[in-house]
Parts: structure tokens; sequence; C-alpha cells
């Protein structure tokens, strides 16, 4: 119930808040899996059981009480084109330290 009292304060834009904050909450996972690994964690959300599904019965999806506050902290943060700027300058930091190579290839 309380995902429609959500959908309701902020809309359908809170279907999206709540990707985010599932990517958000699942980040370390994912980071160490490839795309195939990717794809069945992903796939693993939708376990049903009889043609049901249950609640609570994924086991590595994060409880819906974490999911909704950690949309709501996402919903809450005001995303300007300097901080889109930052993020991405950030990303390319990162990426730097991970592959030094990647410089060679531009050149």
């Amino acid at each position: 119930m309380r995902i429609w009292d959500n959908i309701f304060a902020y809309g359908t834009r809170f279907l999206i808040m709540a990707s985010l904050a599932i990517l958000k909450l699942s980040e370390s996972e994912l980071l160490d899996l490839d795309m195939d690994d990717t794809i069945q964690y992903f796939d693993s959300f939708k376990q049903e059981e009889g043609g049901e599904s249950k609640a609570g019965s994924c086991k590595v999806l994060k409880p819906y009480e974490e999911i909704i506050a950690e949309a709501i902290r996402i919903g809450n943060k005001t995303v300007t084109p300097t901080r889109v700027q930052q993020l991405f300058d950030e990303y390319d930091e990162e990426q730097q330290k991970i592959e030094p190579s990647h410089n060679l290839l531009a050149e």
C-alpha cells in the first residue's frame, strides 16, 4: 500500500525514483557482475511460485521499506546541469583510474 501512497504523492515520477533506488541499493552487487549475471540478477526479482508472485519472495531485492526510503531521498535531490556535469567528471576520473590505457585509444 505504501507504494500506491507514494505514487499518489509523487506521481509516476515515483516509479523512476524507485527504479533508481533499486539500482543504488544494489550497486555493489551489480558492479561485480558481468552482463549475463546482471540479467540473471534482475530476472531473480520476478520469482514466482505456483504462477503467483509472493511478497518478499525475491532473495536479492532489498525490503520495500528501504527502497521507498531511498527513492524519497533520490526524489528530494535537485539535479541541476552543474551537478550532472560534476557526475560526468567524477565518472571520467574513476574510469581513468580503472583503465589508464583508455587514453591511448583516443590518441
